[in-house]
């Protein structure tokens, strides 16, 4: 008899992200795209801009300041 593994399916799992050097990122954009490294830099960094404007931590409040003495305002 076959075993039941060889029958059942895998569970989905979504690709993993793996961190690229920017020198490595640019040049792998250069390639994909056939531009310039100057275009691809351009390309990455405006990506990053896009990355930190939609950061949703980027819009919450900031922490209240304390006083140096170390007793808030009263």
């Amino acid at each position: 008899m076959q075993p039941d593994s060889k029958n059942k399916k895998k569970p989905y799992s979504p690709p993993t992200v793996t961190n690229q050097t920017p020198e490595r990122a640019k040049q792998f954009v250069a390639d994909r795209a056939n531009c310039s490294d100057q275009e691809a830099a351009d390309f990455l960094e405006s990506l990053r801009r896009e990355q930190q404007q939609n950061d949703p931590r980027r819009n919450l409040p900031k922490p209240l300041s304390t006083a140096k003495n170390g007793k808030g305002s009263a």
